[in-house]
């Protein structure tokens, strides 16, 4: 089974632990937390030194049913979960990922994450697993651990976005 590495820091508690237990209640797969900082470059290459291939998500990602690791789990390719901007998320290849991500110092901030963020699907043209997952066809707004969120999904997944407008 593919592994999940998920990106988070310190002062993300309540998201990590949301998250962990929606993992938990659908999957038994293994569950590599990245935490020290550097943003998703550092959690990326945290996923990179375990795995040939694994999935990466946010600490605000909720797991809504098992068939989303069946759709997973059926991809061999590197593939974004979501429509642009991916926000990293995706099954990703150390084979793939590596080269691009050597571009980029290991620390960075969130400033430079976000403008990653807006890079990385040009350089790695992977299919898409949900197109249509967007913030155009958001789910909803809503407040969760102190902060208002764009929620974007499906009925087998959500991410709230803390940093949408």
């Amino acid at each position: 089974m593919l592994p999940v590495v998920i990106g988070t820091h310190p002062d993300r508690t309540a998201w990590l632990t949301d998250c962990l237990t929606s993992i938990q209640a659908t999957t038994d797969r293994e569950v590599l937390i990245h935490h020290t900082g550097g943003y998703e470059v550092a959690a990326l290459r945290h996923g990179m030194a375990h795995a040939d291939r694994f999935l990466f998500l946010h600490d605000s990602v909720t797991i809504l049913d098992p068939l989303f690791w069946s759709v997973i789990d059926r991809f061999r390719t590197p593939a974004w979960l979501s429509g642009h901007p991916p926000m990293f998320m995706g099954i990703h290849h150390t084979s793939s990922l590596e080269p691009i991500l050597d571009r980029y110092p290991a620390e960075q901030s969130k400033e430079d994450a976000i403008r990653i963020e807006a890079e990385l699907p040009g350089l790695l043209t992977y299919t898409t697993i949900w197109p249509d997952i967007t913030d155009r066809t958001a789910l909803r707004t809503e407040e969760r651990h102190g902060r208002n969120n764009l929620v974007i999904g499906n009925h087998l997944w959500e991410k709230h976005k803390g940093t949408w407008r």
